[in-house]
C-alpha cells in the first residue's frame, strides 16, 4: 500500500510525513484508539473485574512512564526537580495537545483545551473509557517519576466538557 493509502496528512514523494504536527497528532490517535478497544473489550467481557485490571494496568503503565522520566533526567545528569520533569516528558505535548502553562519552581498549572486522546475517545463514543486513563496514568506517572511530584486535576475534557484544569507541585 502506498503512503497515501496509510493516513491522512501530508507526505513527501519517500511516503514519509513531512509536518511533525500531524504526525504527533496521527501518534496520539493510533494509541488512542489500541487504548479504547483493548479497554473497551476487557470491561465489556468482564466487567467490574476488567475494569479494575485495566485501572491497574494504566498505573503501572504510569508507573514505567515515570521510571523512564526519571531515568533520561539521571542519563543527563540532571536534578529530579519539576522542570526537568517538563522538560524530559515522554509525549509530545506542545504538538498535539493545545493550552497553556504556567510554570514556577515549585508548580505547572495546565489548561488544556484540546488534546487528541479525549477527542479520538470522544469520536468513539468511549468518553468513560478515556476518562479512566486520564485518572490514573496522569497521577502515576508522577509517582514514577519522584515520589515529591503531585499531580491534581479538578476538571476535565471528557467528564467535565470544559478544558482540564491539572496541577503538577514538588513537594
Amino acid at each position: 500500500m502506498g503512503a497515501q493509502g496509510m493516513g491522512e496528512g501530508p507526505v513527501t514523494e519517500t511516503g514519509r510525513w513531512d509536518d511533525v504536527d500531524t504526525l504527533a497528532d496521527a501518534a496520539a490517535r493510533f494509541a488512542a484508539d489500541l487504548y479504547y478497544f483493548v479497554a473497551r473489550r476487557v470491561i465489556m467481557d468482564l466487567g467490574e473485574a476488567g475494569e479494575r485490571a485495566v485501572r491497574q494496568g494504566l498505573r503501572e503503565f504510569g508507573l514505567a512512564r515515570g521510571r523512564a522520566i526519571l531515568a533520561e533526567v539521571e542519563a543527563a545528569g540532571e536534578e529530579v526537580n519539576l522542570a526537568n520533569f517538563l522538560k524530559h516528558y515522554n509525549l509530545p505535548m506542545g504538538r498535539a495537545w493545545r493550552g497553556e502553562r504556567v510554570t514556577t519552581p515549585e508548580a505547572s498549572h495546565d489548561v488544556v483545551t484540546f488534546c487528541p486522546f479525549a477527542d479520538q475517545w470522544q469520536k468513539r463514543g468511549g468518553a468513560d473509557i478515556g476518562q479512566i486513563y486520564c485518572e490514573e496514568v496522569d497521577p502515576a506517572i508522577r509517582e514514577g517519576y519522584s515520589p515529591r511530584l503531585r499531580f491534581t486535576a479538578t476538571q476535565y475534557l471528557l467528564r467535565d466538557g470544559a478544558p482540564c484544569l491539572q496541577r503538577d507541585e514538588m513537594k
